[in-house]
């Protein structure tokens, strides 16, 4: 017979390994195996602010000095041009939290992946999840794509936007179709000390995102809906389509030109000829967890990139479940209702706040902005 599992866990991200590690604190007998798929090699990931409410938690999983000795970069201003014509500076030095981070997301996820691998003692399986069968109400029965089957007695899905296995539990909604195109700027005057906090400068069509990462390296991201983007001119076509339409999106800026002009870049200094393109949309789940389930990070809500929470809710949720479903697992449902309730509630006041930032924007009247005056930017679709 099969060995039937505590716990199966699914994916491989930040909230995946934040869940080991809590188990690994709270709970390290469990049998728990990690099924995730084979990762493509990549330079870069975008989604490399890790903000100052961060530092709790690494600091509770023990890893606080690992962290400063990385080499990533400190933060203590941001920078937004909104709603207003000004350039304004927040900082956090009053912060009693401490400063954020800027991040080279690459290296952060493959340091915090081999911490959680050091520190706890999962089984893993590779492979797609293709079907989840919670028919049996003693376990739950996951089959991947290899011809593998794997029961457990619950299931954390922590398998991000794709939500393989909440999306089948509950209903899962986009509620708006926000998109990001991206590219990578090498610093070509190397003897300027570049400012590394993250400024987001609103424009006619959408909105810019840059910040400065370690090695010199500044992202440059341009948001806007997905039905709004520039479609490629001439013999251009994807990738370099795509780019041609972000280089000259930053022509037309005010502070993001500045910015990459004044720090050492050059917009002809691109790391990939081709632009990268994201979903960004907010896309959020009914509920996030069920009677032998819970779903962690994006899996159960992936927000605007605005709110630069995605990194610390992928921590703070990791955290949740694994001592809710350590409970679970012994009979007490209360931690599960409570992670049920604070995640509804943040989406709630997310929602809000989002709501507020946008309405803020009132110097452009172009099809983007008149939508983010409106209550709902689209009719929820479920996805």
């Amino acid at each position: 017979m099969a060995e039937v599992y505590d716990c199966i866990l699914v994916g491989d991200g930040v909230a995946a390994n934040a869940v080991k590690l809590e188990l690994a604190i709270r709970a390290p007998e469990l049998r728990v195996l990690q099924i995730a798929g084979a990762r493509n090699p990549i330079r870069y990931k975008v989604g490399e602010h890790l903000s100052a409410a961060a530092n709790i938690q690494l600091k509770h999983f023990g890893l606080w000095d690992d962290f400063l000795s990385a080499g990533f970069l400190e933060v203590r201003s941001s920078y937004s041009s909104w709603g207003s014509p000004l350039l304004e500076e927040r900082n956090t030095w009053g912060d009693s939290r401490g400063s954020g981070w800027s991040l080279d997301r690459v290296a952060f996820e493959h340091w915090f992946s081999q911490c959680a691998k050091d520190r706890s003692r999962c089984s893993h399986l590779s492979g797609n999840v293709i079907g989840v069968d919670f028919s049996d109400h003693a376990q739950v029965s996951i089959a991947l794509a290899g011809g593998d089957v794997a029961q457990a007695r619950f299931v954390i899905d922590a398998s991000g936007r794709a939500s393989v296995v909440a999306r089948t539990q509950t209903v899962r909604r986009r509620l708006d179709r926000l998109t990001a195109t991206y590219n990578y700027l090498e610093q070509v005057d190397t003897g300027i000390e570049a400012t590394a906090g993250p400024m987001v400068e609103a424009c006619p069509g959408g909105w810019f995102y840059s910040a400065l990462l370690p090695q010199r390296k500044l992202i440059v991201a341009w948001f806007t809906d997905s039905d709004l983007v520039e479609k490629g001119k001439g013999n251009l076509s994807g990738g370099q389509a795509r780019s041609a339409m972000l280089k000259a999106r930053i022509e037309k800026s005010d502070y993001t030109l500045r910015r990459i002009e004044s720090a050492g870049f050059s917009l002809g200094r691109f790391c990939f000829e081709e632009a990268i393109t994201a979903d960004a949309s907010t896309r959020v789940n009914d509920s996030a967890v069920g009677e032998h389930w819970a779903a962690v990070g994006d899996a159960s809500a992936a927000f605007d990139p605005l709110a630069s929470h995605g990194l610390t809710t992928a921590l703070w949720s990791g955290r949740q479940v694994a001592e809710a479903m350590t409970g679970a697992l012994q009979g007490h449902k209360d931690g599960l209702r409570e992670y049920n309730t604070s995640f509804l509630a943040g989406v709630t006041k997310l929602r809000r706040e989002f709501r507020q930032h946008y309405r803020a924007e009132q110097r452009f009247t172009d099809t983007f902005w008149i939508r983010r005056q409106a209550e709902s930017l689209v009719a929820p679709e479920t996805v």
